[in-house]
């Protein structure tokens, strides 16, 4: 398991929680900001599932790739 930012490519974007990540919450893309809690998500083993790594209950998030 890992964990950073999911940046969109060629771009100074990354999905963001917002500033009080939770199930159900939209996202958004913001600048990329390295560090900060709400652009940090948890990569588990499970492939394509992520969640922020600032809160047990964070968003989560299935990515199709």
């Amino acid at each position: 398991m890992g964990n950073g930012l999911i940046q969109f490519t060629g771009t100074n974007f990354c999905l963001d929680a917002g500033s009080n990540p939770a199930n159900g919450v939209q996202m958004k893309l913001w600048t990329c900001y390295v560090g900060l809690a709400q652009q940090t998500w948890a990569f588990p083993q499970a492939a394509g599932l992520y969640r922020t790594s600032n809160s047990e209950y964070g968003n989560r998030v299935q990515l199709i790739v």
